[in-house]
């Protein structure tokens, strides 16, 4: 991957800012009575999710690994 850090820590900042929403939003199915409606919209919330990190976060973590939310301040 060819990036300079200071893209990929602009990236790393609209991801991070997306986890607020989607944790928002999986917060709201609670209130889909529906249980196979309110999993069917978790289980998309969810892979969304696993993707923003495992294809987004992670690949600018491997090259720079102090941009790894988990492990700054």
């Amino acid at each position: 991957m060819k990036m300079d850090k200071d893209v990929a820590e602009q990236l790393m900042s609209q991801f991070m800012a997306m986890s607020g929403p989607l944790n928002e939003a999986t917060r709201l199915t609670e209130a889909i009575p529906e249980r196979s409606d309110r999993e069917s919209i978790r289980k998309g919330l969810g892979t969304i999710m696993g993707l923003l990190y495992t294809d987004l976060m992670l690949p600018i973590i491997a090259k720079y690994p102090d941009l790894d939310p988990d492990k700054r301040n």
